[in-house]
């Protein structure tokens, strides 16, 4: 992926600072402060860790975007013919399960794979949502615009999810609390109702 895309992560901090921490406090300057710091720091960041930009750091950078931009519009990915939605069917199932095609730039039999619970994983990563937003706004944001991101954008590479999968399995995580929750709310219920029951046979 070129760093148009990784930038996605970059973009839900700036997003979630916007809306979590800017807007509450619109006359606190510190606040804009902070956010204006991320951001030259993780341009200086970019720039030092990717000695290809060097020489010409504006020149190849645009050069860069532009490679990304024409190729999303390039003869492989029109020959793909993935629906908008393919990240969603890349997230929700296993690479096994992948259809095989000669224009992905990547193998997709995904033997290599032995634990394969992405269903499963994904089903719980949309129960956890209102869990995940209340409790975690950042990585909602983050899961969010990046899977905005991955539904927008026409390059539907299988390895693309990589943006999503750290906070979806996030939200998966507290898609299992949310179960548990629900499962504690009822088991004493079940088990308050079978001991009175009992009692009452006993006398």
């Amino acid at each position: 992926m070129k760093p148009n895309q990784y930038g996605v992560a970059g973009l839900a901090i700036v997003i979630f600072s916007l809306i979590w921490i800017i807007r509450p406090r619109l006359t606190d300057p510190s606040r804009y402060a902070m956010l204006i710091s991320f951001g030259l720091i993780t341009l200086l960041a970019f720039v030092a860790a990717d000695p290809y930009l060097w020489p010409a750091p504006l020149e190849r950078l645009l050069h860069s975007l532009q490679y990304s931009l024409d190729y999303t519009h390039g003869e492989t990915v029109r020959a793909a013919g993935y629906p908008f939605y393919q990240p969603l069917i890349w997230l929700s199932r296993s690479v096994p399960s992948f259809l095989n095609r000669p224009v992905q730039p990547m193998p997709s039999r995904g033997h290599e794979f032995i634990f394969q619970f992405d269903t499963l994983i994904f089903a719980l990563a949309i129960i956890g949502l209102p869990r995940l937003f209340k409790n975690n706004p950042l990585v909602f944001t983050w899961l969010i615009t990046s899977t905005v991101f991955l539904l927008t954008w026409n390059t539907k590479w299988p390895q693309y999810i990589l943006l999503v999968v750290g906070p979806l399995c996030i939200a998966a995580s507290d898609g299992v609390k949310t179960l548990m929750a629900m499962v504690m709310r009822f088991w004493p219920k079940k088990l308050f109702n079978f001991r009175t029951r009992s009692e009452g046979k006993t006398k």
